[in-house]
């Protein structure tokens, strides 16, 4: 299905991103790989649970419009079944 697919594409561009970061930065400016790899990985969670904790309040601000809009995308889709 379509959220299959983009649970693929999310989960290997959240794995992959990091990496590519932290292997750039420690052989263009010769840092230890392990210190990098675990700074840019610590940066990266920080960002992930500060905006989720943004995107909570904002969600539940606007769940009604949130529910409906997702509501006539999905029956979009599901019209021509």
């Amino acid at each position: 299905t379509i959220f299959q697919w983009l649970a693929k594409i999310i989960y290997f561009k959240s794995v992959k991103f990091p990496v590519m970061i932290a292997t750039t930065l420690s052989s263009t400016f010769s840092f230890n790989p392990f210190i990098t790899s675990l700074l840019v990985t610590s940066i990266v969670a920080a960002l992930t649970i500060g905006g989720k904790a943004l995107g909570k309040g904002v969600a539940i601000k606007n769940s009604t419009t949130i529910l409906y809009t997702f509501s006539k995308i999905m029956s979009f889709f599901s019209k021509g079944k």
